[in-house]
C-alpha cells in the first residue's frame, strides 16, 4: 500500500484520519517569481516565506472540482462539480514546508461557507465560470466584495 511506504518522506504522516477527500480535473498551475519583502504584509510574522534561489513563488491555481467525498460515506459525490482558483505561496513553519492560501475564489455556497468556517482560510464568494471549447479551457472569476476583483484566461494542455 502507497501509505505504508514512509521511507522517502521527511516527516511522518500525520496521526489523525483524513476526513474527505476531492477529486480535481483540468488543472492549472502557473507561478511568478516575486520578492518575498512583496509578500510579506499578507504573511504572519510566525510563517518564514520559502525561496527557491532566492526568490519567492506565487501561484495560481485553477481548476474544477469534480468530487467531494466524505471519509466512511458511499463514493458518491456531497456536491456537484464547480470551479475553483487559488492563490497561494510557499512556506516554511518550524522549518517544516507547506502551502499558505492568499485567497481562494469559489462559485459553491456550501463548500464557501463550511470550508471557511471549518479549515479557516481565505475563501471567496465568486461568480465563476468553467468552460471547455474545443480542447481548450476558458475560466472567469468575478469577485463581488468592496473591491471586485476580475480574474479571467484560458489554456491548452
Amino acid at each position: 500500500m502507497v501509505l505504508q511506504s514512509t521511507k522517502h518522506r521527511p516527516y511522518p504522516l500525520p496521526s489523525k484520519y483524513w476526513i474527505m477527500r476531492q477529486k480535481w480535473s483540468n488543472v492549472l498551475f502557473i507561478h511568478w517569481p516575486i520578492e518575498s519583502e512583496k509578500l510579506k504584509p499578507y504573511i504572519p510574522d510566525s510563517i518564514e516565506i520559502d525561496t527557491f534561489d532566492g526568490v519567492a513563488w506565487l501561484g495560481m491555481i485553477v481548476f474544477k472540482i469534480d468530487g467531494i467525498f466524505p471519509r466512511g460515506f458511499p463514493p458518491i459525490s456531497i456536491r456537484p462539480a464547480f470551479p475553483e482558483i487559488n492563490l497561494r505561496t510557499y512556506v516554511k513553519l518550524n522549518g517544516k514546508p507547506g502551502i499558505y492560501f492568499l485567497s481562494l475564489d469559489v462559485d459553491d455556497w456550501t463548500s464557501y461557507t463550511l470550508a471557511k468556517r471549518w479549515l479557516h482560510v481565505p475563501y471567496h464568494r465568486a461568480e465563476m465560470s468553467f468552460q471547455e471549447i474545443e480542447q481548450s479551457f476558458h475560466f472567469e472569476s468575478v469577485r463581488k466584495e468592496n473591491n471586485p476583483i476580475i480574474c479571467k484566461g484560458s489554456y491548452t494542455p
